[in-house]
């Protein structure tokens, strides 16, 4: 039986997208103003415009990477939890996950958005970005867990 535990992130996609916008309309009226001016102030533009530029990049391919990701991120298959990547998949044991946790980006700490979700097994940690709702799915895979160690002990 798959269960879906947690899915991509629309509104974080959107978010980029419309940050993406905003700063290259910034470059555009940064670029229009530089063109018609020959003072010194031009290099401290060229210097920012170059910033804007370099940043916009980055936030693009970060876009671009969200967007590849798959739809469905973890989904729990029997006595396995399923973390879909965009090009391979990990199956981990429910019964081998030691700690899960949520943690809080230290750009999102004021407006406490949770960033991703920490599966810590003897093995490996795994970290799963980009997730739509990251407590829900962190109290849905803490219940399996539960469930799954109550089963064991019966």
């Amino acid at each position: 039986m798959k269960d879906i535990i947690a899915t991509k992130s629309i509104k974080e996609i959107i978010f980029h997208m419309i940050i993406v916008v905003i700063l290259s309309i910034i470059l555009l009226m940064v670029y229009r103003y530089d063109l018609g001016t020959d003072t010194p102030i031009a290099s401290e533009l060229g210097l920012f415009m170059s910033v804007l530029a370099g940043l916009i990049v980055i936030l693009l391919a970060n876009l671009f990477y969200m967007i590849s990701l798959p739809k469905i991120l973890i989904v729990r298959d029997e006595d396995f939890l399923v973390v879909r990547k965009r090009r391979k998949t990990d199956k981990i044991p429910l019964e081998s996950i030691d700690v899960i946790s949520k943690s809080v980006n230290i750009w999102a700490k004021p407006f406490v958005v949770y960033s991703d979700i920490k599966i810590e097994t003897e093995e490996k940690t795994h970290v799963i970005r980009h997730i739509k709702n990251i407590p829900d799915a962190v109290d849905r895979i803490r219940r399996l867990m539960e469930t799954r160690r109550t089963n064991r002990k019966q």
